[in-house]
């Protein structure tokens, strides 16, 4: 999952509504600024974030997770893109925008990534969200206290992000509901795993 692939993914992601939604269900003329999808505002940058600590590793074992995070940026500059592409979905009928999902793992030395894209649901402080490539699906619900609930109900692909269009990526693994991995609960943060990006093409 390199960086191309992760732009094809974000375009593709905002124009395969484009091309499946009628006239009637397409904003017309296209959005032109970044919305507000359900408890985000698509027009500043937004991180969700949580790292475990060795106590609450050893009071779940099976946990694999040591850190996560849910990274926005309203858009992205790439090589291949005459210009910067939009996070946001200017096409969808309901507002939605792509972002980037990182972990930290046991057993694994890299940070692993996965491309996502999340639209606005009925409940507004709820987000519904997929990852790329039929990765698995997820759920974003913000609480009263401002913390962010993930609820995995059945695993997520996550990668090193080395992939390339005729190769798999070269680490993958799966964060899986049964390893005491249903759901964490993130806070709002800056840095860390929220600056993690899919690395260039070689």
């Amino acid at each position: 999952m390199n960086r191309p692939h992760l732009a094809k993914f974000c375009v593709a992601a905002i124009f395969a509504l484009a091309g499946t939604a009628t006239a009637d269900e397409l904003p017309y003329p296209p959005r032109t600024s970044p919305p507000v999808v359900g408890f985000l505002d698509a027009a500043k940058p937004q991180c969700w974030a949580r790292s475990y600590d060795a106590a609450h590793m050893t009071a779940h074992p099976k946990q694999k997770v040591t850190a996560i995070a849910v990274s926005y940026v309203v858009e992205k500059t790439y090589p291949e893109q005459p210009d910067p592409v939009p996070m946001w979905d200017p096409y969808s009928a309901a507002p939605a925008f792509s972002a980037i999902l990182a972990v930290t793992m046991k057993g694994h030395t890299k940070t692993l990534l996965a491309g996502i894209y999340c639209t606005q649901s009925e409940d507004p402080n709820r987000l519904d969200c997929g990852v790329e490539g039929d990765g698995g699906s997820f759920t974003l619900t913000k609480r009263p206290d401002g913390k962010v609930r993930l609820d995995n109900p059945g695993g997520l692909a996550v990668g090193d992000g080395e992939a390339t269009d005729d190769s798999p990526s070269k680490v993958a693994d799966i964060v899986r509901a049964q390893d005491d991995q249903e759901a964490f609960l993130l806070v709002e943060a800056k840095g860390g795993l929220c600056d993690a990006e899919f690395p260039p093409a070689p």
